[in-house]
């Protein structure tokens, strides 16, 4: 067998480059770093210490750090003589200085003539977001050969490394560290004793040679801080026998479009393109597989064909093309309708174009360039794969790169080396995006004759390891690379491959690469679990030690798996929680040693959702989203796939949705999912739930039902008991559908799947209903109310949030919107007081679904009550009944400090009156005094600030308020009887639709929080999904006293702000970095009202300034007043039960200072614990009617009113009965307290007192 071709190859180009006796010419030292700005760094002027004169490049301004934008400076020589040469920064490149760890006092021992304190104590660096910074040489001569000494260096004890590319006519690579612990001489924490020196490189035919700084992890900053280049006659330039056979030019982009790009037909050279587009102007997508048979520059048809293997987009020329190409910069490239426009990716995906039927005896040469004008950093990785593999990498956007005030690249170009096609005649370009998104706007391809094609990689059918480790078998990952990991002992171990069915053992050569003669075996020197790579193409052997680490934001500590054996990590593993409420951001993905050069993700459209790819193999991948707890992670290394387990976890709440669900428009995304989750906590924590439940999120904006269908593993992955859906048919296309059937079918029907399959896993699902939208109409909303009637129907628990900020129209409620398609944090908490706070109880405890009884009815006899106690706040709910319509009071609803009732009675006419508690009232036309069962529905939109009274289906009208804070609901009368069937009360307003549904017999259940046929005292059972109960017998009046609360404050409303962004909301929102911003002051007087969870007691107010104040003075209130109130029914602006807890005129304290709080404490404490709360300010520092604003506004409180329990009510009918006695809804003591059984003596059930006799 052939010993290593690479080798050989390389040898003989050696001998060629030494073949004659080599000469320094000319000697270039090139300073790199700060304009002379004290204590950073000093330009190199004059003659050195060893008389060598430096060029310069140097920051605009004197900032440390500062921009070095691109630039062009003509070289002097060492000994100051003006050449021909240009030196030019070809992207946007950062400097800093010795303040910032520049190497001072270097010396030269360690650096030679590069060891100048002006020249090493100052950079150029590459800031996190760039991977790739380009320094042009032009002007160079052809005949003579350059020799690079590079020196970067930078204190600091994380790696920093890059890779320096440099290419011309020949290539070289070579990798430098600048930062590190203990990496330099003497224990320093950056480089300051390595120069690294590279090969010789020739001008290619134009002249030029590319410095590449490529850097080695993504993130961290890489340095050069100055550089010699020796030019050195004596040597034969490489490739003299290689003849250009054609050139061929591509543009990417638009087919034809005014605004986004054209196609390039024949330029000002003469020279005929290659368009790929979509070909229609249309279109902005390139469909996969699209083949054009490739013409040359001449317009002469080849054999050759180019196809665009993966679907890609275009766009360009008003999104950012470069539209004023300089031929001084790109050449032939610098065609106006080729760079103008460009094929672009926006994710994670490896893209791929392919040359196919090229000539294999001839090599290929690539120029890329590619542009857009953003300020976001973009970098391109691209992957050239012929008979070897090369890779390099652009800058195409990104602050200034292109020069001061232009984003995008303007004079890098992509240049390969000299690439022969595989053995079938084809090369593959796969790209993909390292930051921000990938562009390509132009191509040339050049086609050379006349070189000698290097010998095919040997392949191996088999390959295995032996000796001092774990027996494995190398898997093939790709045509002349293959892998395994094991585990190895110290010592050797041997590498046997087959080829044409014969064995061949593989000889050390003892510089990582291999013979295939010899028997020299491979050694480690200690221990260790390895990842051996074998590649043909190179005849090189890699054994890199690994640890399995999980990272991400979910990867704190970057915990590593461990390692099982045959390629299997698997292990225990804890992921820690984020302070994210995203699903988005809880990402990890595994990597090699902690490096995210190794990193290891899912692959992207797998047939699996647990197959994996890798990054450094140029595959499509993608995080993995996981919550936090403890798992069981495998990762598996030669079969590529991973996976999570978990037990059930019997208390979590995995909410699978969208956007909304996700908490979006929320401060810190903390939506409904999270406060329902806090409540639920809560209710543990005080005794009202014996299960400790919580909420999980598992939700993407965006997603649809086919979404959730497709990434049902996510679900599944979060191994929760309980399952909430929130989707809308808004994702789903409803608005502007041109069959908004099918949109609602397949809603329909894809969450009817949705439902089953959960239930087959072992899973108990829970639906949102439809919402609202800032742009549906009349026909979307009809749908959606159409749906939502479906799902109250569902063998399936839900919640109806349409009627918690339903405008009336399907559009969000005024106040309640953060975006077209999101409510704002106050929406989000309407939402969370929808949802049943004991649902998830009731479920545990095997409480079904409940199923309307319309047979049963009972008599409340005059002076007791049906009554019952909504669970935790409620704000928008219906309460309906049916009655026979006798006169008297029917329903009495009691906020929060009792004095304030809501009542709907029956006239003595029959006629239906609601009396609000302003006193305010509606009576109805129709009468129900016939001795039949009608309905009396009240339904009250706290959002809407309506309380509507229907009878029967008929609305009989309705009172602008706001009802909150119901304590209690009692049916009955002090002085009449009433006949009375069935009790339902929804924790949600309805539409005209639900109530005539429930008229008509229907059973309706989301939100729906107490439902009781009335069969009697004893026969009252609350049967819907909550573990509320209702109560018969005279009702006392709930007490309260001070205690201690968790409060939180919610925004009603104000005076609006400059948008949704800058409103009154953001005073309460809990985040400095927001701010209520407005115009006011002298005249124009501005307000906010807002509410708290609980009436307080006042000792103190906080403001916080804003985050500008300091840059924008005057814009701090000067006078104000707060005012509170203990009214129930969430008084206006100017309603009379405001009363003033504190007045400041001309205050002096608030300063223009930023994100600083101000705390305001008053003589004593409030008399009255307030729960409503409004800040009027009437004049602004600085004057006149202008802006206003302030981050946070917070009262602070010593105790809080609470409610203490209802007292036992004075009963008279005891009714002696022996065991067994009903028991429906609890048996209690006098003392109030639920028992196990009933007890020896009087016990009371249903309000009713029973004596047990045995």
């Amino acid at each position: 067998m052939k010993k290593s071709r690479i080798l050989l190859a390389l040898a003989i180009f050696a001998g060629c480059l030494n073949a004659t006796a080599q000469t320094v010419e000319r000697t270039f030292y090139v300073d790199f770093g700060q304009n002379n700005v004290a204590n950073q760094g000093y330009k190199t002027i004059g003659a050195d210490a060893n008389g060598h004169y430096w060029n310069n490049i140097f920051g605009k301004g004197t900032g440390a750090p500062d921009k070095a934008y691109p630039q062009t400076i003509g070289l002097v020589t060492s000994d100051n003589t003006a050449t021909d040469c240009k030196l030019q920064l070809s992207t946007r490149f950062s400097t800093n200085g010795y303040t910032n760890g520049g190497l001072q006092s270097p010396s030269k021992s360690l650096l030679g003539d590069l060891a100048i304190e002006s020249a090493t104590q100052d950079y150029i660096f590459l800031e996190g977001g760039q991977d790739y910074g380009v320094i042009h040489l032009k002007g160079l001569d052809l005949t003579k050969g350059y020799r690079f000494y590079l020196f970067g260096s930078r204190t600091a004890t994380d790696t920093r490394a890059a890779w320096f590319d440099l290419t011309g006519e020949n290539c070289w690579r070579e990798e430098m560290a600048m930062s590190g612990t203990d990496i330099g001489n003497g224990g320093y924490d950056g480089n300051n004793n390595n120069v690294l020196t590279s090969d010789v490189i020739f001008p290619d035919k134009n002249g030029n040679i590319d410095l590449t700084i490529i850097k080695k992890s993504s993130g961290i900053m890489v340095y050069l801080n100055c550089m010699k280049v020796e030019e050195v006659s004596g040597m034969e330039r490489p490739n003299q026998e290689l003849t250009l056979a054609q050139k061929m030019y591509f543009d990417f982009g638009e087919t034809s479009n005014a605004t986004r790009g054209h196609q390039t037909t024949t330029d000002a050279n003469g020279n005929k393109w290659n368009n790929v587009t979509s070909g229609s102007g249309s279109s902005n997508a390139i469909s996969a597989n699209k083949t054009i048979t490739i013409k040359n520059s001449a317009g002469t048809t080849t054999t050759a064909r180019f196809t665009v293997v993966e679907k890609t987009y275009t766009n360009g020329v008003d999104a950012g093309g470069n539209n004023n190409p300089s031929a001084d910069d790109l050449g032939d490239l610098a065609v106006k309708t080729a760079t103008e426009d460009y094929v672009f990716i926006d994710n994670a995906e490896v893209r791929s174009f392919k040359f196919s039927r090229l000539k294999t005896d001839r090599c290929y040469r690539f120029y890329i360039y590619g542009s857009r004008n953003h300020t976001d950093n973009r970098c391109t990785l691209y992957n050239f794969k012929g008979q070897r593999i090369w890779t390099g990498g652009q800058t195409t956007s990104g602050s200034e790169v292109g020069g001061e005030g232009y984003n995008g690249n303007l004079s890098s170009i992509l240049q390969t080396d000299y690439i022969y096609p595989d053995k079938d005649g084809n090369i593959v370009i796969t790209y993909q995006r390292v930051f921000g998104m990938a562009h390509i706007s132009a191509m040339r391809v050049e086609e050379y004759t006349g070189g000698t094609r290097p010998e095919d990689p040997i392949e191996f059918t088999g390959l295995t390891l032996s000796g001092n480790a774990e027996d494995v078998t190398f898997k093939a990952i790709g045509n002349d690379t293959y892998e395994a990991f094991a585990r190895l002992n110290a010592g050797t171990f041997t590498l046997t491959g087959i080829t044409d069915g014969e064995a061949i053992t593989l000889s050390d050569n003892g510089d990582g690469t291999f013979a295939t003669e010899g028997n020299t075996p491979f050694s480690v020197s200690k221990n260790c679990v390895a990842r051996i790579t074998v590649s043909t193409a190179y005849n090189t052997v890699t054994v890199l030690p690994v640890t399995m680490n999980i990272r991400g934001n979910m990867g704190a500590g970057s915990p590593a798996v461990p390692y099982k054996g045959d390629g299997v990590f698997e292990g225990e593993v804890t992921l820690q929680e984020t302070s994210s409420q995203q699903w988005v951001d809880k990402t990890m993905y595994f990597a090699l040693n902690n490096d995210d050069a190794y990193a290891i993700k899912r692959l992207q459209g797998a047939s699996t959702r647990y197959a994996l790819g890798e990054t450094e193999k140029g595959q499509s991948t993608e995080n993995i989203y996981q919550n936090a707890v403890t798992y069981t992670i495998t990762v598996d290394m030669k079969q590529m796939v991973y996976n999570i387990s978990a037990p059930i976890d019997e208390n979590r709440i995995s909410v699978f949705g969208s956007s909304v669900a996700n908490g979006q428009g929320a401060t810190d995304y903390k939506g409904y999912r999270y406060l329902y989750g806090q409540q639920l906590i809560a209710r543990h924590k005080q005794g009202k739930s014996s299960t400790p439940f919580y909420t999980s999120n598992v939700s993407i904006g965006g997603n649809t039902t086919v979404n959730l269908l497709n990434r049902y593993d996510d679900l599944i992955r979060d191994f929760g008991r309980y399952v909430v859906f929130g989707l809308s048919l808004g994702n789903e296309g409803i608005h502007g559908a041109s069959n908004p059937d099918a949109v609602f079918s397949q809603w329909r029907d894809n969450m009817l799947k949705l439902i089953k399959q959960v239930r087959a896993d072992g899973k108990i699902p829970m639906v949102m209903n439809n919402y609202t939208r800032s742009d549906y109409n009349e026909t979307d909303y009809n749908y959606v109310k159409k749906l939502n009637l479906l799902i109250h129907e569902w063998d399936v628990a839900s919640t109806n949030v349409l009627g918690s900020i339903d405008k009336g129209n399907g559009q969000w409620a005024d106040g309640y919107v953060a975006d077209t398609y999101h409510q704002n944090t106050a929406g989000h908490v309407e939402f969370m007081y929808a949802m049943v706070p004991s649902l998830f109880d009731a479920i545990k405890a095997g409480k079904p679904q409940p199923v309307r009884n319309r047979t049963k009815s009972m008599t409340i006899e005059a002076g007791n009550e049906i009554y019952f106690e909504p669970e935790e706040t409620v704000h928008p709910f219906t309460i309906t009944l049916r009655i026979k319509g006798t006169e008297g009071q029917v329903v009495c609803l009691t906020q929060a400090s009792g004095t304030e009732k809501a009542i709907v009675r029956v006239n003595a006419d029959g006629t239906v009156t609601y009396t609000a508690p302003t006193g305010s009232s509606v009576t109805s036309t129709t009468k129900i005094n016939d001795g039949n069962w009608h309905h009396v529905t009240l339904t009250s939109y706290y959002a809407q600030r309506r309380t509507i009274l229907y009878v029967n289906k008929t609305k009989a009208g309705e009172i602008g308020e706001r009802l909150a804070k119901i304590e209690t609901v009692s049916l009955g009368d002090a002085n009449n009887s009433r006949e009375v069937s069935e009790l339902f009360f929804w924790r949600s307003g309805m539409t005209p639709e639900e109530i005539a549904a429930v008229c008509n017999g229907k059973m309706l259940k989301s939100s729906l929080e107490i439902y009781a046929p009335l069969g009697g005292v004893t026969d009252i059972d609350n049967l819907a999904q909550s573990t509320n109960e209702v109560y018969y017998g005279p009702m006392k009046e709930k007490e309260y006293e001070r205690g201690t609360a968790d409060v939180f404050f919610i925004s009603d409303d104000g005076t609006g702000g400059f948008g949704s962004g800058e409103n009154y909301d953001k005073l309460f929102d809990g985040s400095t970095s927001t701010k209520w911003c407005l115009n006011g002051g002298e005249g124009n007087p501005i307000y906010v009202i807002f509410h708290a969870t609980h009436p307080i007691y006042v000792t103190c107010y906080k403001i916080t300034t804003a985050n500008d104040n300091a840059s924008y003075s005057g814009r701090n209130p000067k006078t104000w007043t707060f005012y509170g109130s203990t009214a129930d029914s969430n008084p206006g602006k100017d309603d009379a039960s405001w009363e003033v807890i504190a007045s400041v005129a001309n205050d002096t304290k608030l300063q223009d200072v930023n994100y600083t709080t101000y705390t305001y404490k008053l003589p004593a404490e409030t008399t009255k614990a307030y729960q409503s709360f409004k800040w009027e300010i009437t004049a602004r520092k600085g004057g006149g009617n202008n802006v206003i604003q302030v981050s946070e506004f917070m009262p602070t409180y010593t105790d809080a009113l609470v409610g203490v329990g209802r007292p036992d009510s004075d009963w008279t009918n005891v009714n002696t009965v022996t065991l067994p006695f009903p028991n429906r809804g609890g048996v209690y003591n006098l003392a109030g307290q639920r028992l196990s059984r009933p007890m020896k003596g009087i016990n009371i059930v249903q309000g009713k007192k029973f004596i047990n006799v045995q």
